[in-house]
């Protein structure tokens, strides 16, 4: 009766939070350009065709355009523009993690990264297939 009552009073549950598009963990390394010429290491922490979250050893300015070099699989390189959408501080540590959304993308390298993003979360399902002998 007071799951009822709390219920009637507390309204409906939250609706569950869903991200705009698939993403996974990865741990790549990557290039960011952050101005003509000059370009800084980082690792590539999250992929989705919207977007990724890297890690630098030097803070980004949000709001800044940068482009975002790397790798998703052997013999697929993607050079994409992307804006620091928010810059976070480790909490032990010296790195900063950077969310970036792409920007001005061609819908074919969107693709390419949705269909890798898709397959590499299948495969991480299933795992590897041991060979029979």
């Amino acid at each position: 009766m007071l799951n009822s009552l709390k219920k009637m009073f507390a309204g409906p549950a939250p609706a569950s939070y869903h991200r705009r598009w698939p993403r996974i963990i990865m741990s790549e390394p990557a290039r960011l350009i952050v101005r003509q010429g000059v370009t800084r290491n980082a690792l590539l922490d999250q992929i989705s065709a919207g977007g990724a979250r890297v890690k630098v050893a030097e803070k980004l300015q949000p709001g800044a355009v940068i482009g975002l070099d790397f790798k998703t699989s052997v013999g697929a390189h993607h050079t994409l523009h992307a804006r620091v959408v928010h810059v976070l501080k480790e909490d032990r540590g010296y790195n900063w993690h950077c969310g970036l959304c792409f920007v001005n993308a061609d819908a074919q390298e969107l693709q390419r990264i949705a269909d890798f993003v898709e397959q590499e979360r299948k495969r991480r399902e299933v795992g590897f297939a041991m060979p029979h002998n």
